[in-house]
């Protein structure tokens, strides 16, 4: 065998390498939700959404609760996956979840990211649940909880 040979078999496994896990790490970063709710600055305000998580049947559920103390929020987040019996389905791996506060105008106030490392979302199994607490601006009457999640079926 020449080293040409070799040269070759090389780069044709560097190559189908590359094409193979192209689609799970550009996948594993589809953002499957963007939602901004906005949420008033009075003490213990407090707000409940449910949201698909696009691309399947899973859902995110969360609740944004502002603290007593006047400068910070609280955000409760559920993820669930619940199919009929017997339906087979995929994963949801979840990448990463952005959470941010920010001002009416939409300027970043306070800002988290939670790496998940692509934590499976199994259909009916154990739910999955995050929280964070951000500051959040005062200086007007309500403000902004922007919540993308990141991630994918498979």
């Amino acid at each position: 065998m020449s080293i040409y040979f070799f040269r070759t078999m090389v780069q044709v496994v560097f190559v189908l390498l590359t094409f193979l896990a192209t689609p799970i790490i550009s996948s594993a970063q589809m953002s499957q939700v963007d939602l901004s709710i906005p949420m008033s600055t009075k003490s213990r305000a407090h707000t409940k959404f449910t949201t698909p998580i696009q691309g399947g049947p899973a859902t995110l559920t969360g609740t944004i609760r502002n603290l007593q103390s006047g400068e910070t929020v609280r955000i409760d987040l559920v993820f669930d996956y619940t199919i009929p019996q017997g339906t087979i389905a995929f994963d949801e791996l979840i990448h990463k979840i952005e959470i941010t506060t920010e001002t009416q105008a939409g300027e970043i106030f306070s800002s988290v990211i939670i790496d998940t490392l692509l934590i499976p979302l199994n259909p009916n199994r154990a739910r999955l649940f995050y929280c964070t607490t951000l500051y959040y601006p005062q200086d007007s009457n309500a403000y902004l909880v922007h919540i993308q999640v990141f991630g994918n079926y498979e």
